[in-house]
């Protein structure tokens, strides 16, 4: 999300996140075919394209009872097919062009941000309450073209970015927030939005309970070296550093894994969970800290972004600078202010 912490360092910027209902299902076919033909696909292989979306058929199983008829979707796409995304992606770009033609968005790094889309999840940017609502027009007269995607303002939300600091401002019945979620990441002016750390924990630790305790047969006859993986790649968020540190609830959910994984060390745990965070250490051997981690992540994600071929990554993401090891625990203490 670096460039959202960019847009935390312009005096003002007005962020709309779209939410579209079930776009994948209603997107048109005519939408699809004309957007193909626009992009001067061959025509044989737009025919294949075409025959592959819509002759597609199925029936309805009801308490074992199948109907006789036949059913054809009329729009959508197939669900996990391999063309899909493909699809329904290149049918945005006349969106994206169009916004480019509308002088509203916010300079980041000499860089014009307006729009920002990700499958069916799309983020609107301005520099004003004006200027972000001109945007919105022109997505609902790009769903509206078709008449088959629904902007649903129930599920979006407007937020504001900046130095300013200011409240939101609500149109189109579009509610304000002080922060949300965007693809996994925190947008949020407030740095303690940020840091509800305990919370991501437990729920990510409660899916991989489900994950353990549905599989736990299947790990029991894996090597310890499968089942340190899989403990590394999600024990590392306590941080080793600072475990005993943790709330209880969350020791207690690590030991509940650590359990699990390895059941022949009962005889040093009290009360069915390990104790002791050494012991801890000396199971997962050779486990990574979170800083660490993060370091090595972080340095290989800004490599790669430097040799895009996106400009904004480029300009954003690949002049940030690599962290060196000695570095990591100022780096870590200056993205939380």
């Amino acid at each position: 999300m670096s460039i959202v912490k960019q847009l935390n360092t312009v005096d003002d910027a007005h962020v709309a996140l779209l939410d579209a209902s079930a776009a994948f299902d209603t997107i048109s076919h005519q939408r699809i075919l004309d957007t193909l033909s626009s992009r001067k696909v061959p025509k044989n292989i737009i025919h294949m394209i075409m025959s592959l979306l819509r002759n597609t058929h199925f029936n309805i199983k009801w308490y074992n009872q199948v109907s006789k008829t036949v059913f054809y979707p009329l729009a959508g796409v197939k669900q996990g097919g391999i063309l899909s995304s493909f699809l329904f992606a290149i049918t945005y770009d006349e969106l994206i062009n169009n916004i480019h033609k509308i002088p509203c968005g916010v300079l980041v790094k000499n860089t014009f941000l307006q729009i920002l889309v990700y499958a069916d999840d799309i983020i609107l940017i301005s520099s004003s309450s004006n200027g972000l609502q001109k945007l919105y027009n022109e997505v609902i007269k790009f769903s509206n073209k078709y008449k088959d995607i629904n902007m649903n303002p129930d599920k979006s939300c407007i937020l504001r970015l900046g130095k300013l600091k200011k409240d939101p401002i609500s149109f189109n019945n579009i509610p304000t927030q002080r922060s949300a979620r965007y693809l996994g990441g925190i947008l949020s002016n407030d740095i303690s939005d940020t840091l509800d750390i305990e919370r991501a924990t437990r729920s990510l630790y409660a899916k991989t309970h489900q994950i353990i305790n549905h599989n736990i047969n299947t790990l029991s006859y894996t090597s310890s070296k499968v089942r340190k993986v899989i403990l590394n790649a999600y024990g590392t968020v306590y941080a080793l550093e600072t475990f005993e540190k943790l709330s209880s609830s969350l020791q207690q959910a690590h030991r509940y894994m650590v359990m699990k994984l390895w059941p022949n060390f009962k005889s040093q745990m009290s009360d069915g969970y390990i104790t002791s965070s050494k012991l801890y250490k000396d199971v997962a051997d050779g486990a990574v800290s979170v800083k660490e981690q993060h370091r090595k992540l972080r340095n290989n994600f800004i490599l790669k972004s430097k040799k895009s071929s996106n400009s904004i990554v480029v300009d954003i993401i690949g002049q940030l600078p690599t962290i060196e090891v000695n570095c990591i625990t100022s780096f870590l203490n200056s993205i939380l202010v």
